[in-house]
């Protein structure tokens, strides 16, 4: 819809350019103000709309201004600059100084929540209502459209008070518990998914040396927010950084390491408090070739040939090495058995898979021809286009720097390049049309051919063959699974699942079908989140809470403290109760521990 949007304005300019309006700044720049308000709308949806940002920029430069080589290369970066502005201080700084502000208001002049986090945003729209005065007076137009395009962003940003009015509630269901502003900001900021270098950083193998403090940690208390510690930043070694780090996730609960590892041929030597520890650090080019055989090419060539040369079946497939399932195929044998071997040999379960769909590059085709059209026709519009597939596309995949063996496709984060490469497609019937008409000479009989023949050629085809598998009707396996874990529970018990994955369908059955509501369903993965533990205090549906050890503040406290424990005492057996209860009133990092019991109730 933004970028509909744009090319709504650069019509309106040509039209009031037509009609003698002069100057660079008209009421056609509404339609500026209108895309930033979607933008603000958008981010409570999905990031990927920022990324449209670049191209948008380019649109406007190229009808505001005479091109250059060098203002297009600035226009360019302004876009970028933008985005990141929009990311930055849109998304989170201006969360985090509302939230600041309502640290100060409730803990020093005793206020009640949210008031210190209203009066910031007060004091932010009488700001920009002085700058907004100002620029008009003096004529400052590209300050005053800035600044009401800033103004209309962060209207349609003011939809992540549904969060907040929802969380409030204690629903059943409360990622974040963002009932305050101090979690608003680690929720925006999305902070349950770490970090990850992106230009700089450390590889896989590399080890901390220390451990840096960050910005302080606040909990929503009764009537205060407390301090319960700070933000933890692993400290990596100089010597253990270089440009473009691709391989830099240590962890292995997935086999990510591992996975690192087994590309670059790098041997493991043994295992450490951080996982397993290696026998070399991989080279620069082999962080290329990570970069350029998996992030590139699997993760996202391959669902872009899915898409517009052909999918050879919905087999999920997290290796690259593996030839049989969930790769991309075109349906012409003799190409396909080259990459992965003649297809005629697979067993019949797998070549009648729904997703065996034989495009026959057929959509590639077409767009690239689109494409080419474009680019010989219109040279600033084409690059439009391209930016727009690149950012949506490609860029995302410099960002999200994916570690190796994802736990499920992620195709759909590319979706914004596909609809860009769509444009090409529709351009495509246009250079079929010229390239008929160099053999029939009657204008409207070369137009019904050449649609006539793309027609049934891409989007009937498409169509035709990816309909059955894109048809979810009847796919009915994720609640049939669900309803049958829960109903084989005993009464009121306890169900521990590992990811989202395995959560959401439970959940749904419970708050939706009402399936066992008698059940307790607890996501081991986000047991590290002190929100999460305290939400087990909360009698859910017909779900008794949790009788916790330590209490809120302990749970919050503890899970930013680092324990090591030894055996120096080694004839002392602790319940773990009582270690439980003293272990969160301790001061020192250091715990001296044998062996634990724990008293059981027999089951008969």
């Amino acid at each position: 819809v933004v970028f509909w949007a744009i090319l709504k304005w650069e019509q309106a300019v040509t039209d009031e350019q037509a009609a003698g309006i002069k100057g660079k700044f008209t009421k056609a720049d509404r339609w500026i103000i209108l895309i930033f308000y979607l933008m603000g709308l958008s981010i409570g949806v999905h990031l990927l709309n920022l990324l449209s940002l670049p191209a948008i920029v380019i649109v406007y430069y190229f009808k505001r201004y005479k091109p250059t080589l060098g203002g297009t290369i600035i226009a360019l970066l302004a876009g970028c600059i933008i985005t990141g502005f929009v990311q930055k201080a849109v998304i989170q700084w201006s969360i985090k100084l509302g939230s600041s502000m309502d640290v100060t208001f409730v803990n020093d002049m005793g206020s009640p929540f949210f008031l210190g986090f209203g009066f910031f945003f007060v004091l932010l729209a009488l700001f920009l209502f002085l700058i907004i005065r100002i620029a008009v007076k003096n004529n400052l137009h590209f300050l005053s459209l800035g600044t009401w395009s800033f103004s209309f962003m962060l209207l349609g940003y003011l939809s992540y008070l549904t969060p907040l009015i929802r969380s409030n509630a204690d629903t059943s269901i409360d990622m974040f518990n963002v009932d305050n502003p101090i979690s608003l900001y680690g929720y925006v900021g999305r902070e349950q998914y770490g970090d990850w270098p992106l230009l700089y950083g450390q590889d896989f193998t590399a080890r901390p040396i220390a451990g840096e403090e960050g910005e302080d940690v606040y909990v929503k208390k009764s009537d205060t927010y407390e301090k319960v510690g700070n933000k933890y930043e692993l400290v990596f070694d100089k010597e253990d950084k270089h440009w473009f780090p691709r391989m830099w996730d240590m962890s292995n609960d997935r086999g990510q390491a591992s996975f690192y590892a087994s590309w670059a041929n790098i041997e493991q030597v043994g295992n450490d408090d951080y996982g397993p520890v290696w026998d070399r650090a991989p080279t620069f080019g082999e962080n290329l070739s990570y970069f350029v055989g998996y992030q590139l090419n699997w993760m996202y060539l391959r669902y872009f040939m899915w898409n517009f040369a052909g999918k050879q079946n919905d087999i999920a497939n997290g290796n690259p090495s593996n030839v049989r399932d969930g790769n991309w195929i075109t349906g012409i044998n003799f190409l396909d058995k080259i990459r992965l071997g003649d297809q005629q040999m697979m067993p019949e379960s797998i070549k009648n898979n729904k997703a065996n769909n034989k495009l026959y590059m057929l959509p590639l085709i077409l767009g690239l021809l689109g494409w080419m059209y474009q680019l010989k026709r219109d040279k600033k519009s084409s690059l439009v286009s391209t930016l727009l597939f690149f950012f949506t596309g490609i860029a995302i995949i410099l960002y999200l720097n994916q570690a190796g063996n994802q736990p499920r496709e992620r195709d759909y984060a590319f979706v914004g390049s596909f609809y860009a490469f769509a444009i090409w497609i529709g351009l495509g019937v246009l250079f079929v049309n010229e390239l008929f008409s160099r053999l029939i000479k009657n204008s409207f009989s070369t137009g019904a051919l050449a649609g006539i023949v793309c027609l049934f050629a891409v989007p009937v085809q498409m169509a035709f063959v990816e309909w059955d598998d894109h048809d979810r009707s009847q796919k009915k396996i994720t609640i049939d699974l669900a309803r049958d874990y829960l109903e084989s529970c005993p009464p009121n018990a306890l169900l521990v699942t590992f990811g989202d994955n395995d959560t959401y369908p439970l959940w749904y059955a419970q708050e939706v079908e009402n399936v066992r509501p008698d059940i307790r369903v607890v996501n081991y993965s986000l047991l590290t989140s002190d929100w999460n533990i305290n939400q087990l205090t909360y009698k859910l549906n017909e779900s008794a809470p949790f009788n916790m050890i330590w209490t809120p503040e302990q749970i919050s406290s503890n899970l930013k403290q680092k324990y090591s424990f030894t055996n120096k005492q080694k004839d002392v057996q602790t319940d773990l109760s009582a270690f439980l209860k003293d272990l969160a009133n301790r001061n020192t990092s250091e715990y001296f521990i044998r062996s634990i019991k724990m008293p059981v109730d027999s089951i008969n």
